[in-house]
């Protein structure tokens, strides 16, 4: 095919171009893709720049894509991208650090082999998400390391050559007035978030009281920190102001007191068993009991918020306001 004779002949080539008839190749800017402009196809081997990033919209970068282009120091793939296959940057002896989207389902076979520059590879899907080749990496330097966004990489028999290489990279978020300020710089900012080795330490403070629709008030109770299953960790990574952030990504709230909200219930007669909770806060979350009536049939709620009767009515957690 014309990818392959292109790979064979073509090493004087810096730009290729596609007669605009063509129903299955076009050029983005000299380099080779098919003709939706959603999978690279083939970046010219002549060509000398040291950086190269692979436009937005593209899915798929295809087999021997990249392959033996050894002037590139730097590609930049962009999310939303799905596809890393074979080959891909087999023998691009040049490149120094590769940053897999979070989109990435798939690195294929020696798609990063001999790539003997290569310094750092960053996975940055939450779990593990990008199904790697287990020789996606083979040939590569035994300095190169790997970042990732979950623990769970350790466990995968393809990365098991790479564990004592592999660190953990973590984002922090705040809420409700708190602020974590970080006892160093970011390890990498990415999609405007900024991502810090696992183990780094920050000083937790307050800021601005939250305003009072959020359902709190002072005074001020605790911090209070969450992982990404909203599972409270304040115990395990908190000691007095001072975080240490775990191997996962975390929210911090400065835990003021809770504002109670009364709910006026008119059952018109009729019972409600389990009784129906007269209060509730922000922290709360219930669904009222359906009430009965002897003789009665229930036709549903009306109230606040309610534009027309409702059987089901629940109060989810974050609800202000009485009812």
């Amino acid at each position: 095919v014309a990818e392959d004779i292109l790979r064979k002949h073509g090493h004087d080539l810096s730009r290729l171009t596609v007669d605009d008839a063509s129903e299955t190749f076009a050029s983005d800017d000299g380099v080779l893709t098919n003709k939706e402009g959603t999978g690279l196809v083939c970046y010219p081997i002549g060509r000398t720049a040291t950086s190269y990033t692979v436009p937005e919209g593209m899915t798929v970068i295809a087999p021997y894509t990249f392959q033996d282009c050894t002037a590139l120091e730097n590609v930049i793939l962009p999310e939303g991208l799905i596809v890393i296959d074979d080959y891909a940057f087999d023998g691009c002896t040049s490149l120094k650090e590769i940053i897999i989207p979070s989109t990435v389902e798939s690195t294929g076979s020696a798609s990063f082999r001999s790539c003997t520059s290569l310094e750092n590879v960053l996975f940055m899907s939450k779990g593990y998400r990008t199904l790697t080749a287990g020789d996606a990496f083979d040939g590569v330097s035994s300095e190169c390391h790997f970042y990732v966004r979950s623990a769970s990489y350790r466990t995968k028999e393809e990365f098991s050559p790479y564990n004592d290489r592999m660190t953990v990279i973590s984002a922090v978020g705040t809420t409700y007035g708190a602020i974590a300020t970080p006892s160093g710089e970011p390890f990498i900012t990415y999609g405007g978030t900024d991502y810090y080795i696992a183990g780094s330490t920050f000083a937790i403070s307050r800021g601005e009281v939250p305003d009072i629709s959020t359902g709190y008030v002072e005074p001020f109770l605790s911090y209070v920190v969450r992982d990404d299953s909203n599972s409270d960790i304040s115990e395990a990574v908190l000691s007095g102001e001072t975080l240490t952030l775990p191997e996962s990504d975390v929210t911090v709230m400065a835990r003021y007191t809770p504002i109670v909200f009364n709910i006026t219930i008119d059952l018109d007669g009729g019972t409600a068993n389990p009784a129906i909770p007269t209060t509730f806060t922000v922290e709360d979350e219930f669904t009222l009991t359906t009430p009965e009536r002897f003789g009665s049939i229930f036709t549903g709620w009306t109230g606040t918020g309610l534009e027309e009767a409702a059987m089901s009515v629940s109060i989810p957690k974050g609800s202000t306001g009485n009812r």
